[in-house]
């Protein structure tokens, strides 16, 4: 039968007695939690600093020597202890350049625990460990715990490189399996190779119009798929009915009109002249281009005195090949150039036309 010691009425008492002030640091990113023990006191007295403040750490002991100082008479060393973390060794050796501190870094797996039950893991349950641990290794108590031999800064440089990549590779597997919203429909590809997902168009290859697909969106990306394979993908835009369109979609005739913005069309007119390069500008503010702002009110009259100006114009002879007949030395002036107007379902358009003087008189 086993018999139960009988427990003491009251509890041991810390040792006063000591020799040293005995100190454990608990880092983390936000604060930095100090757990200190210092002789003529049984009690365990905490303080906090902001993570990193150094000036605030030795300001700290420099506390706790003066107050263990006018209890005891004199002047005590400082014995410092903490893990072996995500820190490295830079705290270790700043302290370890100090005549009055002596530092240590232990190998958290290494310390003792009570493996009766599930134990509270707080910071200050374990700046109390610690302490203990401390206390018992400076006593010479075997097997206390491993304490872990500080690499040089080379060796730990050299460490670090592995432990980034280890931390990218995780990073990189947690994005890849991340776990993420979509949502599925059927469409059918318009004739103009583009497909409809909450009023944004998004392209397909030009070969697939007409044939119906499978649009799998997220918050982030559009995929298509037809009959199982992908065959585009797509950033996924804002619904204003605008349209994403990849240059390789399109067909070889649409891909040679690509480039044709109106900066283009009027960087090509400055090169033919100032007559021309009037006349285009005119017709493009008139087409209510929105590259090219608000047409002014005068727009139509602008365009009818460039087109007159542009009639007499040497470098009319760029547009020779698309006029019938051609331009010649002696009808040159002859022919006319004026604004068309034209009604479509988007709004009225105008268009040049060119006549000869004779043709113009017979209507």
């Amino acid at each position: 039968m086993l018999l139960s010691a009988d427990r003491p009425e009251t509890p041991a008492a810390i040792r006063t007695d000591l020799g040293a002030i005995f100190i454990s640091l608990e880092l983390s990113k936000s604060t930095w939690l100090i757990t200190a023990l210092a002789p003529g006191s049984e009690k365990m007295s905490r303080h906090s600093v902001a993570g990193g403040d150094l000036a605030g750490l030795f300001a700290c002991f420099s506390e706790l020597r003066r107050k263990a100082q006018a209890r005891q008479g004199q002047l005590y060393p400082l014995v410092v202890i903490q893990e072996a973390g995500l820190d490295g060794f830079w705290i270790d050796r700043v302290l370890n350049q100090e005549d009055w501190i002596e530092s240590h870094v232990v190998d958290a797996a290494s310390i003792a625990v009570s493996r009766r039950h599930r134990r509270a893991k707080t910071d200050r349950i374990d700046g109390e460990a610690l302490i203990r641990t401390l206390m018992a290794y400076k006593r010479g108590e075997p097997r206390v715990c491993s304490m872990v031999r500080v690499p040089a800064i080379e060796d730990e440089d050299r460490r670090r490189i592995c432990r980034e990549r280890k931390a990218l590779v995780a990073e990189r597997i947690s994005h890849v399996n991340r776990i993420v919203h979509a949502e599925w429909k059927r469409c059918r590809v318009g004739l103009d190779y583009h497909i409809a997902v909450d009023r944004h168009h998004y392209s397909v290859p030009h070969r697939f119009a007409r044939r119906e697909v499978e649009v799998r969106f997220t918050a982030r990306t559009v995929e298509i798929f037809l009959a199982g394979e992908r065959i585009a993908v797509h950033m996924r835009g804002s619904g204003n009915g605008r349209h994403t369109t990849v240059a390789e979609h399109m067909p070889s005739s649409h891909q040679r009109y690509q480039g044709w913005t109106p900066a283009k069309i009027r960087e090509d007119a400055a090169k033919v002249g100032p007559m021309w390069q009037a006349l285009i500008t005119a017709t493009l503010a008139l087409s209510g281009t929105s590259n090219c702002g608000t047409p002014p009110k005068n727009a139509k009259a602008a365009l009818c005195a460039s087109a007159q100006s542009a009639n007499c114009s040497l470098h009319v002879a760029q547009a020779n090949d698309r006029l019938d007949p051609p331009i010649t030395a002696t009808n040159r002036c002859a022919r006319r150039v004026s604004p068309v107007r034209r009604s479509t379902s988007t709004g009225t358009v105008y268009a040049l036309r060119a006549w000869p003087m004779a043709h113009r008189r017979n209507q």
